[in-house]
């Protein structure tokens, strides 16, 4: 499980994943960033794009949306960076930190406690996300030896309809066994025209993800993304009593329960 993890909340599972290291998957929906860094320790989290955000070229969106309450807006030409160190874990410069509930770090050896970043091991993996663009904004992926790229850079592809404005991408890629030190995913936007990415999730290509987003207010779930990525909407009314779930299908979104004065309709 990989955990909510900032000044406003901590232990709610955002990712549950099978046949993977916490330290091999990443999610990012894009909903804690108002939030801050991990506030319980001040360090950044697990993955993310926050330290991209400036307010200009590269914003949170919270009127466009593919699930939940946000997503990361990129205007024409911009683009954002992850850049994540490939290192053995307890490295001299790991995060160390015993207040960390048991639940929500790494130990290894019995040598130290860290709160894990994304680290992934040496195999395949896949990368998906939505983007809502007109243009040919995308996700890239690469791995390089400082400057010097290991293997192609990788781009997703579209993948599936176009489901309200929202197209998935992904892309199967190879972190190699030698020769690695930095792994990047990039999001860019070449087109004359806004984009908007949301949902982005990274796990080897023989593992089980699936992931959820909360309400930052009431902490109950918005939304959950199954192990293709595609999602399921629970809808709540003045009293966060659940009265609509609909589900994200290639054939587009489609309600599939819905209480209407305490009755029941499927």
């Amino acid at each position: 499980l990989l955990y909510v993890n900032n000044n406003r909340v901590t232990g709610l599972p955002v990712a549950q994943v099978v046949n993977a290291n916490l330290t091999d998957v990443a999610f990012d929906g894009f909903e804690e960033y108002t939030y801050g860094p991990n506030a319980q320790t001040g360090y950044p989290s697990h993955f993310d794009f926050i330290n991209q955000v400036n307010g200009s070229t590269v914003l949170i969106s919270n009127t466009v949306r593919h699930s939940g309450k946000s997503s990361i807006q990129l205007q024409a030409g911009a683009e954002a960076v992850v850049d994540k160190s490939l290192r053995p874990m307890c490295a001299s410069d790991a995060v160390i930190d015993t207040d960390v509930p048991q639940n929500l770090v790494l130990s290894q050896d019995n040598r130290c406690l860290c709160t894990p970043p994304f680290n992934p091991l040496p195999g395949q993996y896949l990368c998906n996300a939505w983007v809502k663009a007109n243009g040919n904004a995308n996700v890239k992926v690469e791995v390089t030896n400082g400057f010097t790229m290991v293997t192609t850079p990788y781009t997703c592809v579209p993948v599936g309809p176009v489901i309200e404005g929202w197209q998935r991408v992904e892309v199967e890629f190879e972190i190699p066994s030698n020769g690695a030190s930095n792994f990047k995913v990039k999001l860019l936007n070449p087109s004359g025209q806004v984009a908007y990415f949301d949902d982005l999730r990274i796990h080897p290509f023989l593992a089980g993800m699936s992931t959820t987003v909360y309400d930052p207010v009431t902490f109950l779930p918005l939304a959950t993304h199954d192990g293709y990525n595609y999602t399921t909407f629970y809808n709540y009314d003045e009293n966060l009593q659940l009265v609509r779930v609909k589900v994200e299908t290639i054939e587009g979104i489609k309600t599939v329960s819905e209480t209407e004065s305490g009755l029941s309709t499927k």
